[in-house]
């Protein structure tokens, strides 16, 4: 109960009242308790493509009488990736999830963040994601066991490009799973997961990394691996991966004549 205007919060909503007037809480474990996003992502299931990326190569310019493209309008990018940062931003802003993770973009108070074996998915994975782009407080973060796919790691590679105060971060047993298992599913899975590797080189934060039991394989494995030699890396944890099996990949089916 709020003493100041007598509301009466709930759940999520009530954790975020806390995070907001207790100024000496620097640990907090909230695994186990079936959280989840309340909403979907928007983005499809495989496609690979950081939204605000996306919105800066659908700007072009306009061609001239000679059939010369120009590049495009500076400003009109700008707008563009604005549009798209203030989307992911407000993605879920109805939820319980969004309200408790609000706080977290203005006040640096919690070291410690523990949300494992929840069901966040991809779309949870955004909105915390969104949520810690700019947080200078949390060094841990544990998003293990949340049944995060490939989209959550788009947001998460997002997240580790930006945010230099995380130093610790668990993925481990958010199973990569590939519904198609192609030759172009396992491509995008690659580009994808080098790129998180890549992301890990920018703020050089994140000297901690637990991957383990994500059903990697080897190909994915050998493209989260990437970049780590680049990386600020001491400790990683990538058991139960699988990382020296051969690649199941099936070849495209032949059309009949």
């Amino acid at each position: 109960l709020d003493p100041v205007f007598g509301e009466l919060y709930a759940g999520l909503e009530a954790l975020a009242e806390l995070l907001k007037k207790n100024k000496f809480l620097r640990v907090l474990s909230l695994r186990s308790n079936r959280i989840k996003a309340e909403v979907d992502d928007t983005m499809q299931e495989w496609d690979a493509v950081d939204e605000v990326e996306a919105a800066r190569s659908s700007i072009v310019g306009e061609e001239t009488e000679d059939g010369v493209t120009q590049p495009p309008n500076p400003d009109d990018v700008e707008l563009a990736v604005k549009q798209a940062e203030d989307a992911i931003q407000q993605f879920g802003a109805d939820t319980q999830l969004y309200k408790f993770m609000d706080p977290f973009r203005k006040y640096h108070r919690i070291v410690t963040l523990d949300l494992g074996a929840n069901l966040l998915g991809d779309a949870g994975a955004k909105i915390v994601a969104a949520a810690l782009e700019k947080n200078r407080s949390v060094r841990h973060l544990d998003l293990s066991d949340n049944e995060i796919n490939l989209r959550g790691i788009v947001h998460l590679t997002r997240l580790v490009s930006r945010n230099s105060t995380i130093t610790t971060l668990v993925l481990a047993k958010n199973q990569i799973k590939q519904r198609r298992r192609s030759a172009k599913a396992m491509k995008i899975t690659v580009a994808q997961l080098s790129a998180f590797s890549e992301a890990l080189t920018q703020t050089m934060s994140v000297t901690t990394l637990d991957i383990s039991d994500m059903n990697l394989g080897a190909v994915a494995g050998a493209a989260i691996l990437s970049a780590f030699a680049r990386t600020a890396i001491t400790a990683l944890r990538c058991g139960g991966n699988e990382l020296c099996a051969a690649p199941i990949v099936r070849a495209p089916r032949k059309r009949r004549a």
